[in-house]
């Protein structure tokens, strides 16, 4: 019995690693299911899916900010205030065993009618000890680490 306990635990846990999503199916799902992750006091969720240190960074703006605006002024995303992603693909710019820089390209549009301006954020996604990726840094379009500017005084 306890054989056959010890499989079943193992080839679950085996299922779950073998869970964890590509880096660029992984920052796609961020951008879809948790695109305000930069903002306020991260939820469980958010944490979950961040380094420590990102996280502590994610806490620690969200307590300078105090529900007002922090060190960032604009939309991570769109290293804009305003506008709206057109056509947002996914690829991983480089890899290896424990980092991922992925790049979410797109077009930043103002208006309806306008074509819109190439962008892309970076994400730094490192490895956790389980095996699945984790935000690590986002660097914005500008070029802008949130780990530099949520670490200011």
């Amino acid at each position: 019995m306890r054989r056959i306990l010890a499989v079943l635990l193992m080839s679950g846990l085996a299922g779950t690693a073998s869970a964890c999503a590509e880096p660029e199916v992984w920052a796609k799902s961020l951008f879809t299911e948790h695109y305000e992750f930069y903002a306020g006091e991260p939820d469980a969720a958010v944490q979950a899916l961040t380094t420590e240190q990102f996280g502590a960074l994610l806490r620690q703006e969200a307590a300078y900010a105090d529900g007002e605006v922090g060190h960032l002024g604009y939309d991570p995303w769109l290293g804009a205030q305003d506008g709206e992603i057109a056509s947002p693909r996914f690829s991983v710019e480089s890899r290896d065993e424990t980092v991922a820089v992925v790049a979410m390209s797109f077009r930043l549009k103002m208006s309806e009618d306008e074509a819109g301006r190439a962008s892309a954020a970076h994400l730094v996604l490192h490895k956790a000890e389980g095996g699945c990726w984790l935000l690590n840094e986002f660097v914005t379009p500008l070029g802008e680490s949130l780990s530099f500017l949520f670490s200011q005084p």
